[in-house]
């Protein structure tokens, strides 16, 4: 487990809320960055690489209902290669931006219908 230094935590270590939101991982100075899971009341879970307490780098980003993203995050936003996995089988494998889908991506349904093109903000 991580230490205490200057009356903020670092290392490893678990940060938990009165609503049930949880996050385990590392700290510098109080803040979370490196690695680590954080686990919203609602239960959406993300778990990756963190810098100055906002999601950064490559990691996985999972809703109750099913849907996945995993992929590259840039202050706390999709950014670069990504890959979307939803509830009902669709699924998008390509870039973002700004959390929009952006360049070339593919798109594809449970039925075996799929697109594989360019994408502009998101469309």
């Amino acid at each position: 487990m991580g230490e205490w230094i200057n009356s903020l935590p670092n290392g490893h270590g678990v940060e938990e809320w009165p609503d049930g939101s949880r996050y385990e991982g590392t700290f510098v100075n109080g803040i979370k960055q490196g690695n680590g899971k954080f686990v919203w009341a609602c239960g959406n879970t993300y778990e990756g690489q963190w810098k100055a307490n906002i999601m950064n780098g490559e990691g996985s980003y999972t809703w109750p209902d099913g849907r996945k993203h995993e992929g590259n995050w840039k202050d706390g936003k999709l950014m670069g290669k990504g890959s979307f996995q939803f509830a009902d089988g669709r699924s998008f494998n390509g870039e973002y931006k700004l959390n929009r889908k952006t360049n070339y991506g593919e798109y594809f349904w449970p039925d075996g219908r799929s697109f594989k093109g360019m994408w502009a903000d998101g469309l």
